[in-house]
């Protein structure tokens, strides 16, 4: 078992985080992985890309306690679905780390990865006016963290909307930011449609972990 953290957020929603340290045949002879899990991983030509596909599965059945009776489907624009079940998931993978949230009440999104310097070309890319100004009122050191977490929260809110064309400047904004309890707010608008969504940042080793909690599913 690779779980290397698991929290309960609420009494309805939990993230778990997941460190690949086994090597490939591990995973490919894994009793408790289905044949469609395996199947979808021969879309990957990465071996390391193929092992972040089953740690999501794997992880996601521990957190559902599913003993191995866990299916996924996928909507038309590839988010993962647990199949038969009104159950939102989130899942994400870089490097060694593969990320999972589920949450039977409310909309979700969860993003890890790397830390880098190549943050500094993307936030140029990513970051509004306001979050500019929060930015440049922080220390240099909090200024790299607070960029790798709005691409992560801003990743997280895509996810949670799900159906794309989404502008990472304009439709996407973080709009209060708590850096003692790691915490901020967050604000998705495009056309007509609206919502707030509340998350949490850490940093785990060399990752960047978010996770967001948006509207109640109705």
């Amino acid at each position: 078992m690779s779980v290397i953290l698991e929290k309960t957020i609420k009494k309805s929603a939990k993230f778990g985080i997941w460190k690949i340290i086994e090597n490939e045949s591990w995973y490919f002879n894994h009793e408790q992985i289905p044949s469609q899990v395996i199947e979808r991983t021969r879309m990957y030509k990465s071996a390391q890309r193929k092992k972040q596909s089953i740690g999501v599965y794997l992880l996601a059945d521990h957190l559902l306690r599913s003993n191995n009776r866990l299916e996924f489907a996928y909507s038309i624009n590839g988010k993962p679905q647990i199949a038969n079940s009104s159950k939102q998931i989130s899942v994400s993978h870089s490097g060694s780390m593969v990320a999972v949230i589920i949450s039977g009440t409310n909309n979700i999104g969860i993003d890890i990865e790397r830390i880098s310097d190549k943050i500094d070309k993307v936030g140029s890319k990513i970051l509004n006016q306001q979050e500019i100004e929060i930015c440049n009122s922080l220390t240099t050191k909090d200024q790299f963290d607070f960029k790798h977490m709005v691409w992560g929260a801003k990743e997280s809110m895509f996810k949670l909307y799900s159906i794309g064309g989404l502008d990472f400047k304009n439709h996407l904004t973080i709009s209060s930011f708590d850096k003692l309890n790691q915490s901020f707010t967050g604000n998705i608008e495009k056309d007509r449609y609206r919502e707030v969504v509340f998350g949490k940042y850490m940093i785990i080793e060399d990752y960047m972990l978010v996770y967001i909690i948006g509207a109640r599913v109705s």
